[in-house]
């Protein structure tokens, strides 16, 4: 993008991708940059940070500003995760010229497609993945086989049924609830609300599972967001249950997401699920 007469600074447009070292979400690689970014760039400010649809895939959107040779620049970031890498697209100039660049930047960022690799050892990852943008303040993506049914308070991701002598359909229940908006809360007392809410849980499913067992309780980290995971067991009419429930809350929302399968089915679709729930991303607006 050449400058024009008076702005004497080159805009630029790039592109780039590396391989990541471990298996990452889109969340963990979001906050780890966004940390580096804050410690190696000076006088760094964060203006903005959500997730961002494009193309059918899930990607973060930063917007920060950072000093160097002694001006201002204003830089915009995009980035996406897909077979162990990280697609980046950054475009940076002054802050007098920024707004006046996003409609182009936009319009050609707007036709970026990332594709599969090919894979002939993971049949799964060839199911073609759907959006679902919640007006609750969510987005994730689910296999598109799956069916949605909603509910009050929730949205269910069905798995399609192989066998049609098997009478349990496994499933993926994302419940939502709104918090006291009236309420200050600070980070701490957060997390001193939700392990009320995790203690209140656990004692709602002991006294009403039957054969009820907790298996494991464990924090986990969400956008804009703290979480805890709960594994248990119980007996149903369908036999032993295995479900997996996470629990996270902010300062005006509350969401339980809730996995159920046979127990020795489980292990079999969890890893489905594992994407689905990482692909979950708070947003605070809804996104266009």
């Amino acid at each position: 993008m050449p400058p024009n007469n008076y702005d004497l600074f080159g805009e630029k447009l790039t592109f780039g991708m590396e391989k990541l070292a471990s298996n990452m979400t889109l969340q963990e690689y979001s906050d780890k940059a966004i940390k580096i970014l804050s410690t190696t760039m000076k006088d760094f400010h964060l203006l903005d940070s959500n997730p961002f649809l494009l193309s059918d895939a899930v990607w973060e959107r930063i917007s920060f500003t950072h000093e160097t040779d002694n001006r201002v620049i204003q830089v915009l970031q995009f980035w996406s995760i897909k077979d162990d890498y990280v697609y980046i697209i950054s475009f940076s100039t002054t802050p007098d010229s920024y707004f006046s660049y996003l409609p182009t930047v936009y319009k050609i960022v707007s036709g970026v497609e990332i594709f599969a690799k090919t894979t002939t050892d993971n049949p799964s990852v060839k199911i073609k993945e759907s959006i679902y943008q919640s007006p609750e303040g969510f987005v994730l993506k689910y296999p598109g086989t799956w069916n949605i049914v909603y509910g009050q308070n929730r949205v269910s991701f069905i798995a399609d049924q192989d066998n049609p002598q098997d009478r349990y359909l496994e499933r993926v229940d994302f419940y939502h609830y709104r918090s006291d908006d009236n309420i200050s809360r600070t980070t701490q007392v957060e997390n001193d609300s939700l392990k009320v809410d995790l203690i209140n849980e656990i004692s709602y499913l002991a006294n009403n599972l039957e054969n009820f067992e907790l298996i494991s309780v464990n924090d986990t980290n969400f956008s804009k967001g703290l979480g805890k995971e709960l594994i248990y067991s119980y007996s149903s009419n369908l036999g032993t249950t295995k479900s997996k429930e996470i629990m996270i809350k902010n300062k005006t929302q509350m969401f339980m997401i809730i996995f159920i399968a046979q127990k020795d089915e489980f292990d079999e679709f969890l890893p489905t699920v594992n994407r689905v729930i990482d692909s979950f991303q708070l947003t605070a607006a809804k996104m266009t």
